[in-house]
């Protein structure tokens, strides 16, 4: 058998605890998502402008082979 509409990847637990309407409460990374939005909307001129904001806002950045973002 086959399956012919088949349904889109699932949301995550947590994602899909977050959407339910007796469950409102934000994930870390909805706080994340939101602050990013926050630094974007000023049009930093830089990447490293748009990290500065992320300091601002109470954020460390760490730059090594990867990028880590943690508050």
């Amino acid at each position: 058998s086959t399956i012919l509409n088949p349904a889109p990847h699932s949301k995550s637990h947590s994602r899909w605890l977050h959407d339910q309407d007796n469950n409102p409460a934000a994930t870390n990374r909805d706080f994340l998502r939101h602050d990013i939005n926050r630094v974007l909307q000023q049009r930093p001129k830089s990447f490293e402008t748009f990290l500065d904001g992320l300091k601002i806002l109470g954020y460390s950045v760490r730059i090594g082979k990867d990028i880590s973002i943690s508050k």
